[in-house]
């Protein structure tokens, strides 16, 4: 989705919690703190769908799902930042199929064929 929406606005403007984070984390208190916790609740979302996917076998299991959850929010806002710089989908696409990637490698044969 998040591909789908940048590619729709020609990767401009990027996410507003990042461009916000990177504006105001060293000067503004209160919008650091507003945007701490939207990525907050963001990593919490993502490591809740992660833990059940560890626990049916669909996604790895030899990293806590929270790390795994960080790691999903930098890769996209970061592969986002990279689109936005280059005006192409290539970087974000990559970071979305490096993820996919991480996230089901090692995982029984049947649950990754499962999940695509």
């Amino acid at each position: 989705m998040a591909l789908q929406k940048h590619r729709e606005a020609g990767f401009v403007g990027g996410c507003l919690w990042g461009n916000t984070a990177l504006e105001v984390s060293d000067s503004n208190s209160i919008y650091t703190e507003r945007v701490r916790e939207v990525f907050e609740e963001w990593v919490c979302r993502i490591e809740r769908v992660i833990r059940c996917g560890q626990e049916a076998g669909q996604i790895r299991a030899d990293l806590p799902a929270d790390d795994f959850a960080r790691l999903v929010v930098a890769g996209l806002e970061g592969g986002i930042m990279m689109s936005r710089l280059t005006k192409q989908d290539g970087p974000l696409r990559a970071c979305v199929e490096s993820l996919r990637v991480l996230l089901v490698q090692g995982t029984t044969p049947a649950a990754t064929a499962a999940s695509s």
